[in-house]
């Protein structure tokens, strides 16, 4: 029989053991699932939390097992991690249901004697205060659950304070953002349609068609989406548009443009009026990005199959504005995808920058003289942002950077910091190409 612990364990040994992205195994798993929406929200706040603490998790399980980690068997390690998370995080679960329902599981995938196992170690866990290590690296590994080798890269890069202000508010509950749809709506008409339903909402003081709210999964089902009166839209995709500011009439490309978020708003901040240029390497990207400008009323987008690593001639110098939001590490939204703070490596965001920067000076290549350039990232590290702007700058001496108008001191380039700016870790750079 399922239930929300039974469905969120399946997920999770597939997100183990397969190296399956959490949204997708996730919502697989719920789709086949014949259970409550209860249960669903149940199931979702356990398996995204044990993603997220996982090394967290293992450092309580380590203390107060018998055996070993590596020799706990997967499904009742899983079990034992999702015990840890509801009695370490989740307030209104009793520990004493967090407990029963662990060995009901356990006794279901490793028999009476993991059952007896489980029921120990998440006692212990219970009535026992570890400590945490008093080294800095390993104190914010463990409490933030980040690998070891990033957290000594960034405790060289930022320090301790900020280091652990930055973990902290990723750990935290993301907001969730949409976009108001102004080619059908104004965003005060649309305010008053989220009073009259009741769903709490605060307006964006850096974006002005962005709305922070609670209660998406109504608002999905609702004929307000269909109509395409409105777009869900991280706060960072959409800032990345306000600072490329197009002017109506433009013509515009977006290099990296899937799902297609980026050019819908590039094409509301024209009014529907010129032409955008949307780029992706795969063709099911390339009709979402579609099927979203046909949702949203939007008639001026045209998609591209292009690879943003080769140069394509036929674009140089076309283009009076260029968006450049290229892949990354993604350390900025980790709040939202928490397996990615698993897999990035110092190395590998050495090699990312580099591909982000070759990538940069192709893009560079698009724009018209007295053009625009705009260069983003959803991540804050330096090399991948501060350093490739100054790189890019040395190699391209027909660009300057222009200072991005918003109510944030800068010199062209802004690192936007969770924890200082209440937004997505992100970067974003203005360039003007001046000859």
């Amino acid at each position: 029989m399922q239930n929300a612990r039974s469905v969120a364990l399946k997920a999770l040994y597939n997100i183990e053991k397969m190296g399956a992205y959490i949204n997708i195994e996730l919502k697989k798993c719920l789709d086949s699932a014949e259970i409550s929406d209860n249960d669903k929200r149940l199931a979702t706040e356990i398996c995204h939390g044990v993603v997220k603490y996982k090394i967290n998790l293992d450092f309580f399980v380590k203390n107060a097992s018998s055996i070993k980690l590596n020799k706990i068997s997967p499904y009742i390690k899983i079990i034992l991690r999702m015990g840890v998370y509801q009695i370490k995080y989740m307030d209104k679960i009793p520990n004493s249901a967090s407990v029963n329902e662990s060995v009901k599981l356990a006794r279901r995938y490793g028999g009476a004697k993991s059952a007896g196992f489980v029921n120990a170690v998440l006692r212990k866990i219970i009535n026992t205060d570890f400590e945490y290590p008093k080294d800095k690296a390993q104190f914010l590994s463990v409490k933030y659950s980040y690998p070891l080798e990033l957290c000594n890269k960034f405790l060289n890069d930022f320090g301790f304070d900020f280091t652990k202000n930055l973990m902290e508010k990723s750990v935290e509950r993301p907001k969730i953002y949409i976009r108001v749809n102004t080619l059908k709506i104004s965003v005060c008409d649309f305010l008053k349609i989220l009073d009259d339903e009741n769903i709490e909402y605060e307006k964006s003081l850096l974006c002005p068609d962005a709305v922070c709210i609670k209660g998406l999964g109504y608002l999905l089902k609702s004929k307000y989406f269909d109509d395409g009166l409105f777009y869900v839209q991280d706060l960072s995709s959409m800032l990345s548009c306000v600072i490329l500011n197009p002017k109506k009439g433009a013509c515009v490309m977006d290099i990296c443009a899937a799902p297609g978020g980026k050019s819908t708003y590039i094409a509301q901040l024209m009014q529907n009026c010129g032409s955008v240029l949307s780029c992706d390497i795969y063709d099911h990207k390339l009709k979402l990005i579609s099927d979203n400008a046909k949702r949203l009323g939007i008639d001026i987008i045209n998609v591209c199959k292009n690879d943003a690593l080769c140069e394509n001639k036929e674009y140089f110098e076309k283009f009076d504005y260029v968006l450049a939001d290229l892949p990354c590490s993604g350390l900025g939204i980790v709040g939202k995808k928490p397996e990615i703070k698993y897999s990035v490596t110092p190395g590998g965001i050495k090699t990312l920058a580099e591909n982000a920067l070759k990538m940069l000076d192709i893009s560079a290549k698009y724009v018209k003289k007295g053009g625009t350039l705009v260069f983003s990232l959803c991540t804050f590290t330096k090399e991948e942002g501060e350093e490739n702007v100054k790189k890019f700058l040395e190699k391209n001496k027909n660009f300057a950077l222009e200072k991005i108008d918003l109510n944030i001191e800068n010199n062209g380039f802004i690192t936007f910091y969770p924890h200082i700016f209440e937004t997505d870790g992100f970067f974003a750079a203005k360039f003007v190409r001046i000859d």
